[in-house]
C-alpha cells in the first residue's frame, strides 16, 4: 500500500495536484498509516479498473466488457462498443500456438494446415477444404483447367524469362522456353539474311500483269507482258536457229520427255525416266542422207543406218539388237559369266550371256538350260574341282545332239578344263561340239 500511495503522491506532485484531496489515516489491519484520496474508494477496486483525473478530483472507471474499446466522451475516458465496418488489424499473440493465429482451439482462432483453413468458434471447428476452394474459384470465374491454367513446368519456364528488346520466345525443348534475338530467330527459321539480291527485289515497284527478270547478278527488274514477250522471242529464235542446224521437224511437233542439249554440232538427249527412254512421234533424221546418216522412222520405229556408220566409242546395250548385216573393224566382246559350283544340280541361264563356265563338285551333276531369247552359239566351259573325275548327266533335262550321237567323255584330272560349244536352233534343241582337256 505504501508503494501505491507513493505512486499516487508522485502523480499528484508531477501534475501539480494539491494535497487537499489526499489524507493520512491509521490502518488497524497493518498498524501503519495509509495515504488515501478522499472520495476514491480503493477497497472496492477490481482487476481492470482505471483511475483517472476528471479535472476536479481523481475517480475510478470500472473495467468494460469483452470486445469493448476505450474511447473519449466529452474529454473523459469511457468504454464503448467497437464501431462496425472499419478495417481491423489482426495481431498474433506472442503466446500463440505454432501454426495458429492465437492460442490453439480458442474461440476466433484461425489455422492453415495442409491446404485447409480451420476456424474455431465456440468450440466448433469449421474447415474450408480444397473442394471449397474449387467452388470459390469457379464462382469467381477462375476454375483451374477451364478459366486459368494450372501451374506447370511450361509456365515456370516462361515466368523465368528476362525481357530483351526486339526478341521472340522459342520452345527449345519440352516445357523449356528461351528468349531469342531477331538474328537468332532468323537463323532458327532458316530465313535468308539481307543481301544485294533481296535489296533489289525489295526495291521493285508493282506493275499489273508483269514479270520479274534477272537483268544482272543480284539485280532484278519489272518487265511488262510486251517486254517479256520480246525477251522470250529473242531467246526462242536463238534456240530455233541452233536446233535448225541439226534437225528438220518438217511441220510436225518434236517432243522430248527430257533435256535436249546441243553443243559443238553434237546432239545429246538426257531422258528423265529411269529407263532413259526417248519417244518420237515422227521421223528423226541425223545427217544429210549420205554415209553415216541415221534415220529413225516407220510405224515400228526402225533405226536405219545409211551405208557406213562409224561409232567412235563403245556401243553397249542390255536389250536385243536385230540387224540384217553388221560390219565392224574392232573387237566384239561378251560377258564371261561365272555360274559357280555345280552341287548336285545346276541351271545354266543363257540370258546371262553366251559365254559361261561352271565348276563341277560331284558325280552325275543334273544340268538344265534356260533358253536364250534367240537362236545362236552358246559356249560352256566345264572345270573339274580339286578332286576331279566329276561327270554330267546330259540326258537329265536337255538331251543335246552330239556328232555320231556319241556323248563326250569329260576329262578326269583335277582342275581339268573342257569346252562344249552348243548351237541353239530354237525350241529346246541344242547341238554340241566337244573340245577336251585344256591345260
Amino acid at each position: 500500500m505504501k508503494k501505491l500511495l507513493s505512486l499516487i503522491f508522485s502523480i499528484l506532485f508531477l501534475t501539480g495536484i494539491g494535497f487537499s484531496q489526499g489524507k493520512w489515516r491509521y490502518n488497524p489491519f497493518t498498524g501503519e498509516r495509509d495515504y488515501y484520496v478522499e472520495g476514491l474508494s480503493l477497497s472496492t477496486a477490481a482487476a481492470g479498473d482505471i483511475i483517472y483525473y476528471n479535472g476536479t478530483i481523481w475517480t475510478r472507471l470500472a473495467k468494460g466488457t469483452d470486445d469493448q474499446v476505450l474511447t473519449l466522451a466529452a474529454g473523459l475516458p469511457s468504454w464503448a462498443a467497437a464501431a462496425g465496418g472499419a478495417d481491423v488489424k489482426v495481431g498474433i499473440d506472442v503466446g500463440a500456438t505454432a501454426g495458429y493465429l492465437g492460442a490453439a482451439y480458442s474461440d476466433g482462432v484461425l489455422r492453415v494446415d495442409q491446404n485447409e483453413l480451420t476456424y474455431t468458434d465456440g468450440g466448433n471447428f469449421i474447415t474450408l477444404g480444397l473442394a471449397d476452394h474449387d467452388t470459390a474459384r469457379t464462382a469467381l470465374g477462375l476454375a483451374i483447367g477451364t478459366d486459368v491454367q494450372a501451374s506447370d513446368a511450361s509456365l515456370t519456364s516462361i515466368a523465368g524469362l528476362t525481357y530483351a528488346s526486339g526478341s521472340f520466345i522459342a520452345l527449345t525443348a519440352e516445357d523449356i522456353y528461351a528468349v531469342r534475338t531477331y538474328a537468332q530467330t532468323l537463323s532458327d527459321i532458316g530465313g535468308q539474311a539481307s543481301d544485294a539480291g533481296l535489296t533489289s527485289l525489295a526495291g521493285l515497284t508493282y506493275a499489273s500483269d508483269s514479270f520479274i527478270k534477272v537483268t544482272a547478278e543480284d539485280t532484278y527488274a519489272i518487265r511488262t507482258l510486251t517486254e517479256t514477250a520480246s525477251d522470250l522471242e529473242a531467246s526462242i529464235e536463238s534456240a530455233i536457229d541452233t536446233l535448225a542446224n541439226l534437225i528438220s521437224v518438217q511441220g510436225h511437233t518434236f517432243t522430248l520427255a527430257g533435256n535436249f542439249v546441243t553443243q559443238n554440232n553434237n546432239v545429246t538427249i538426257n531422258a528423265v525416266t529411269a529407263a532413259r527412254t526417248v519417244t518420237l512421234n515422227e521421223s528423226l533424221t541425223i545427217g544429210d542422207g549420205n554415209d553415216g546418216t541415221l534415220t529413225y522412222s516407220g510405224a515400228s520405229k526402225t533405226l536405219t543406218v545409211a551405208d557406213d556408220c562409224t561409232v567412235n566409242q563403245d556401243l553397249q546395250t542390255t536389250d536385243d539388237v536385230q540387224h540384217a548385216d553388221i560390219y565392224h573393224t574392232g573387237f566384239v566382246g561378251t560377258n564371261y559369266y561365272d555360274c559357280g559350283n555345280s552341287g548336285a544340280s545346276i541351271t545354266i541361264d543363257w540370258n546371262n550371256g553366251n559365254l559361261q563356265h561352271v565348276t563341277l563338285t560331284t558325280v552325275g551333276v543334273d544340268i538344265t538350260f534356260t533358253e536364250p531369247p534367240h537362236p545362236g552359239p552358246c559356249q560352256l566351259w566345264i572345270i573339274q574341282d580339286g578332286t576331279g573325275s566329276r561327270t554330267i548327266d546330259w540326258e537329265h533335262e536337255i538331251s543335246p545332239k552330239w556328232p555320231g550321237d556319241v556323248e563326250p567323255t569329260l576329262s578326269t584330272a583335277a582342275a581339268a578344263v573342257d569346252v562344249v560349244v552348243f548351237t541353239f536352233i530354237g525350241g529346246t534343241t541344242y547341238r554340241g561340239l566337244f573340245n577336251g582337256d585344256f591345260r
